[in-house]
């Protein structure tokens, strides 16, 4: 049985993460993700989990909003700039995931994943710094 106010509470942050921007979300951000990510590991129902990973995604996607590129033009194709270094909360969730994917064997891989799919579907940024920074590891 879903919990009604926890379920009213997830759809709510989804909605107002991106209304309320970046600023004022990030200033929570820390709290935000860290209930979030007990919600996805520790998920009693996968409504639930699946709520929460939406959530994740939007609060990923107001904090690391994909921006207009730097474009350089040469002839008809246009060149992207992705040197920008991702920092703060994401930082802490991917290395909080990929400590758990270290033992795949154990019942918290799979959730790890599915936090690092939904932050990387929230912003082609994410994808493209943590491509940069953890290659070899993801």
């Amino acid at each position: 049985m879903v919990r009604i106010p926890q379920r009213q509470t997830l759809e709510a942050l989804s909605a107002c993460f991106p209304i309320y921007g970046a600023s004022t979300s990030g200033d929570w951000a820390g709290r935000f993700s860290e209930a979030l990510s007990i919600e996805v590991f520790h998920a009693t129902e996968t409504s639930i989990q699946d709520l929460a990973l939406i959530t994740f995604h939007s609060l990923f996607s107001t904090l690391y909003p994909d921006s207009t590129p730097n474009k350089k033009e040469d002839n008809d194709e246009i060149m992207v700039d992705r040197e920008e270094r991702i920092e703060g909360i994401a930082v802490q969730v991917v290395r909080n995931s990929l400590d758990e994917l270290e033992e795949p064997e154990k019942s918290n891989a799979k959730p790890a994943l599915r936090i690092l799919v939904s932050l990387v579907a929230a912003s082609s940024t994410l994808l493209f710094s943590l491509d940069n920074s953890y290659g070899s590891s993801c």
